[in-house]
């Protein structure tokens, strides 16, 4: 009998301890359901303003590309070729890609960086306006240099194009 009591005992103690372990791994799992669930809402936010919005993202350390759509639609291709340090600040080298059948004569854009472009509201930033006289042929890349002013190397890690507009535009 006493053997069958302390049997019991064991039986009662290993169940509470499976309950134990089984309502701590519960709570991990919703614990990271959460989180799973606010980092999916974040990154719908953050594509749905990009794809909304006016914005070129690019990485300095990559050789990737991104888009943009001017204000009158037509969408433009950007890349950083070369970076470098320049009197107060950096020159970039881009090129802009013309991806349409029209040739333009001059872009104006804003240019701003940033070290985390995921973490901060792309409209807060300090944008440079520039503006490249160059003709952009239809189909073709274009090299424009841009210069930040008053930067260090240190302070970005992403470019943020915005507010492209297109000036002159011509048929062949």
């Amino acid at each position: 009998m006493r053997f069958q009591v302390v049997i019991l005992g064991l039986f009662f103690l290993l169940i509470s301890c499976t309950n134990q372990g089984d309502s701590k791994l519960e709570r991990k799992i919703e614990q990271l359901d959460k989180e799973l669930k606010t980092l999916q809402e974040k990154h719908d936010s953050i594509v749905s303003f990009l794809s909304q919005s006016q914005y070129a993202i690019l990485d300095i350390d990559t050789q990737k590309y991104a888009s943009i759509r001017s204000a009158s639609g037509v969408v433009f291709t950007f890349i950083i070729r070369k970076i470098e340090p320049y009197i107060d600040g950096y020159k970039i080298s881009l090129e802009i890609g013309n991806l349409t059948a029209a040739q333009f004569q001059e872009l104006s854009f804003k240019v701003s960086y940033t070290n985390e472009p995921m973490d901060i509201h792309l409209q807060e930033l300090n944008f440079q306006e520039q503006s490249s006289p160059k003709r952009f042929p239809s189909n073709t890349w274009t090299n424009v240099d841009i210069i930040l002013r008053s930067v260090n190397i240190s302070q970005f890690k992403y470019i943020v194009i915005s507010d492209l507009r297109t000036h002159v535009i011509s048929m062949r």
